[in-house]
């Protein structure tokens, strides 16, 4: 013989499986801000180190080329934009470059770059020693 339960769910099954999804529901929205900050930061060391990068391409160049002149001692850049072009763009962050210049013996320097950004005063820096280059004169 069967005996068979039509009657469903009752009212404190209901209440009990909605509780369950809403503290699952819940503790997976907690990992969602963790997420963003992490992203956030992620993007702007990477910006931070493409400024970096191209800071240290240009003064590389300019330093070799015999025509430029060099002056030792720090230049600082207020404001630099992640999107590279003088005037905001949609999402750009602005950024600090320091730029140390020091004169070596036998005509090489040794350039360091520093770049900072508003909530991270030490920001990330590189330096590299270059010297001039009597085969990359242009401009003279």
């Amino acid at each position: 013989m069967h005996i068979k339960n039509n009657r469903g769910m009752t009212l404190i099954e209901v209440l009990i499986a909605v509780a369950l999804l809403v503290v699952g529901i819940l503790g997976t929205l907690t990992v969602f801000p963790l997420g963003w900050t992490s992203t956030t930061r992620a993007d702007r060391i990477g910006q931070a180190a493409e400024i970096l990068h191209r800071e240290m391409e240009t003064e590389q160049l300019r330093i070799q080329n015999e025509c430029n002149a060099v002056a030792a001692g720090i230049v600082i850049v207020p404001v630099v934009r992640s999107s590279g072009r003088a005037a905001d763009q949609p999402g750009d962050m602005q950024y600090m470059v320091t730029r140390t210049i020091q004169a070596l013996p036998n005509d090489f320097y040794l350039v360091s770059v520093q770049v900072t950004w508003t909530g991270n005063a030490a920001g990330i820096r590189d330096s590299f020693t270059v010297t001039r280059d009597p085969n990359y004169k242009q401009g003279c």
